[in-house]
Order: C-alpha cells, then structure tokens, then sequence
C-alpha cells in the first residue's frame, strides 16, 4: 500500500518547441505552468521540438530533444499521465491519439488552432473572445489574462515606484529577436534620448551581437540572457520599457511597469490588442510599418506624462495578479483528483489516518471543539462511530492513498455533515465534489431528507464549497459558544 502522496508519482509530460530559429515563448510559459505544478507535488518531462539552443532555459531539468509527433512520444505517456501541450504544428488527429491515451490534458492556445479533443484549453491572451471556442462536453476553457502563465519570481513582486522623469528605458524582443528590433530601438534613443539610461535584454538565440556592440553608447547596458530575478529587478528598476507582444508583455504589466508594444508576429495581435484596450500599455502596431518609428515617437511623449504612467501602472497591475499558473494548476489537479479518488465507509484500519488528520491545525481551528485530541478519545470516539446506527462515515482515498473523511450524524429526516481533506487536497475545488460523492452513497437511506452543514464563523472555504455543491444559506446560530452558519441541501 502507498504510504505517501510521494507514492502516487504524479507526472506530466510536457510537449512543446523551441530553438534559435522560433524563439523560447512557449517553452517560457510551460515552465511557468511546471512550476505551480511542482509546488503540487508533480514531477515533469519536457520533451521538446528544437535545437541545443533550448538548453540554456531548461538548465537543470528532465528533458529530451526529438520530434514528439512520432509514435516515440506515447512510450512517455499513460493513463495516469497529464500532458501539456504547447505548439503549431500538432494536427487534430495527433491530439485525438494523444487525449486518447493520457490521464489530463492541456492544451495552451494563442488562437483556437484546433478543434480540440476532451482536456483543459488554456488561452490567456488579454482578447480572446470567449465565444470564439465551440461549447463542447469534455472540454474546459481557462481564458483570458486570469490565466497568464507567469514564472514565480512574479507571482509576488513589491510595489512600482513611478518616477517624476523617463530616466531608464528597457528594451526586449524575446530570446532571438529574428527581426533585430533590439539594434534599431537602441539606435532611435541614443540618437533622440541620449541622457537616457537604456537597458538591453539579448537572449541566448540574438544573432546581431557584433551590430548592437558598435550602436550601444555608454549609458547603454546589454544584459545577456537574464534569469527571471535579473528580469524583474530591471522591469522594476526602469520606467518604461519597450517590448515584442509575447510572454514579456505580462510579466511587465504583473509588474506595473508602463511599456510600449510592438508586434512582430500574428500570434501576438491580441494579445496586444487586449493589453492596449485595458489601459496597460501603448500599442504601436507592427515593426515593419512604414510610420512606425513615428507611433513610437508619439508613444514615448504620451508615456512622458507621469499621469499616463501611473494609470498604466494601476491599471496592469490590476489587470494581471501573477496567479494565473497557479489556477491553471489547481484546475488540472482538480480534474486529475476527480479521475482517481474513490470513497468508501470508514473502517478500523483508518483510524490513525483519521486522527492524524483531525489534529491538523486547520481542522482543529475550524471545529467547535478546537482542543487537541488525545490518542485514548480519538481510539474511543472513533470506535462507537464505526458501530452507531445513526452515523456514516466515510473515507476518502487514492491508491491506498488516505485523503480525508466525511460524516453524516443522523436524526429522523436530516443529516448533519462533517468533513475535513488533508493539505495536499486543499484550495482545488474538490471539497464539492467528495461532498455530492459521500451524499450520493447515503441517499438510498430513504428517511434522509435533508443535509445540513455547520460552518463555523468565517470559513470561506467551506462556505464556498458547501454552496458549490448546491447547499443554501438558512440561518446563523450558536453552536458551543461560536458564530455558526447553517446550509442546508434538499435530497
């Protein structure tokens, strides 16, 4: 029997591409997603379309290089297996194998390439319209910037300082910068803004060293290939910045940094489009316009008004909360949960677990009897609870795996609920669903008419489990001396 939630090996492979040729965008954002799964417990897999220029950006970490599109790929892969797939080039028959053969998976989308199989569709663009994805059983769709898959350096970050005066400019154009925005930019400022401090972000790919050498004056500092730390103390550190319309575009308004964009691909348009329409940067069209050092001209003197900085600032920070990596995880877990927890009735071999998790702290903060409990009451309570006519317990659990418990004490028509899941369970919307699972095997008890909860003063949590499971609001009570709120649930 598995003894830990070590034991369950999660894994999820992650298939996606890269290289010098195409940029390191969706690579950049899978990690982002991999590391709010790996706070979950998950271990990953990269297995990516590309060249050895990638192994800069997954420097300590699984991976392989080969074209997942051949049959290779499903030697990685089970049903237990949640997969991540970012890229153009799988087609819908691939991804029809793929969902086929796999536990959970998620597809990260810029603009509904495919018609998708069963899984999670993630588009985090600012634009994406909702209604531009077919409704569809199977399916789950995470869109819009509340699902911007942001590194965790910036999933917490200070407050921006706004200066009075432009004083320092960043300019970054992605890992390659294929169109070499970067010399061009630079030359426009040490040219129009020389007392300006310029810092240029070159990635590992960008092929014009030797061109933005001769350009860069001595206000100018080239970072080459900054970590995700290096990247935010500059966003935080400059005033503006100037940036391509990929991934960079979020992480700078996550930061409240006012940043002009620029688009250079057609995967970008809306994620600009939608950036600009809230209020978060200054979009100034294509690179290759034939007025676009103009735009920027205009950008820069809207920008220069302190005013226009600050409601930029606000409104991206407002705009992106630099949790959307984390929801993305905790919709995949909670669906891959769903798949392979089971519930049973209670018996003697669960009473250690049981008592374990009833001396968690939270259990103990949110009952009505907060003490800690003793070995001997637990041993006692526990036994007379297995033997009662009047209670059904149950256990939840996976793979031998405990998870938590839930408890119906019943009188006449109405049973009264408890139930508490172990940590690793928490915040993923699974208290709904083991709640309608453990009523489920009590409703053939046909003098069972209702289900009541008690919910002890401010538990937000359960409250909004208990309501996400159909249960309505009745009264607020005491109960042993505390603020209690009754839901109840018609069966």
């Amino acid at each position: 029997m598995l003894k830990s939630l070590k034991d369950l090996k999660m894994r999820a492979v992650v298939l996606t591409e890269g290289g010098k040729d195409i940029g390191f965008g969706h690579i950049g954002r899978c990690l982002s997603l991999a590391q709010a799964l790996e706070e979950r417990g998950v271990s990953l897999r990269f297995i990516v379309r590309g060249d050895s220029s990638v192994e800069g950006i997954l420097k300590n970490r699984e991976y392989e290089l080969f074209d997942w599109l051949k049959e290779k790929v499903f030697e990685y892969i089970d049903d237990s297996t949640i997969v991540i797939v970012d890229s153009y080039f799988g087609d819908s028959d691939f991804y029809r194998r793929l969902s086929g053969h796999c536990g959970i998976i998620v597809y990260i989308d810029d603009s509904r390439r495919r018609d998708f199989p069963r899984g999670i569709v993630v588009n985090p663009a600012a634009g994406v319209k909702k209604t531009s994805y077919p409704k569809q059983d199977g399916l789950t769709y995470l869109l819009g910037s509340d699902y911007a898959l942001l590194r965790k350096e910036f999933w917490q970050v200070p407050s921006k300082t706004i200066g009075q005066d432009i004083q320092k400019v960043m300019l970054t154009f992605g890992g390659s910068d294929g169109v070499n925005l970067s010399s061009a930019i630079l030359k426009f400022f040490a040219e129009k803004f020389p007392s300006w401090s310029k810092s240029v972000v070159i990635g590992s790919s960008f092929r014009s060293f030797e061109q933005i050498q001769e350009i860069k004056d001595e206000k100018t500092d080239l970072i080459i290939h900054p970590d995700a730390n290096q990247m935010r103390n500059i966003m935080l550190d400059c005033d503006i910045a100037i940036s391509g319309g990929g991934q960079t575009l979020y992480e700078l308004a996550r930061i409240g940094t006012p940043a002009i964009g620029i688009c250079v691909a057609d995967n970008q348009i809306q994620n600009l489009e939608g950036l600009a329409k809230q209020g978060t940067l200054e979009y100034i069209g294509w690179y290759n316009h034939p007025s676009f050092i103009q735009k920027l001209e205009q950008a820069i003197g809207c920008l220069e008004d302190i005013n226009r900085r600050k409601t930029s600032s606000e409104a991206s920070r407002k705009m992106i909360d630099g949790q959307g990596a984390r929801r993305v995880s905790r919709e995949v877990l909670s669906q891959f949960y769903k798949k392979v927890i089971n519930i049973r009735r209670a018996s003697v071999q669960d009473m250690n677990d049981v008592f374990s998790l009833s001396n968690d702290p939270l259990v103990r903060l949110n009952s009505f009897h907060p003490e800690v409990i003793s070995w001997d009451t637990h041993q006692e309570w526990f036994q007379r609870k297995l033997k009662s006519n009047t209670t059904f317990f149950f256990v939840a659990y996976t793979e031998g795996i405990f998870c938590g418990q839930v408890r119906f004490e019943t009188e006449k028509e109405e049973a009264l609920i408890g139930i508490s899941l172990k940590p690793f369970l928490r915040g993923l919307g699974l208290g709904s669903y083991i709640i309608n699972e453990a009523i489920r095997l009590i409703e053939d008890c046909n003098s069972i008419k209702r289900v009541k909860a008690l919910i002890k003063g401010d538990n937000t949590a359960s409250i909004k489990a208990f309501q996400k499971a159909g249960f309505g609001f009745l009264a607020d009570q005491l109960v042993e001396g505390y603020k209690a709120s009754v839901y109840i649930k018609e069966i």
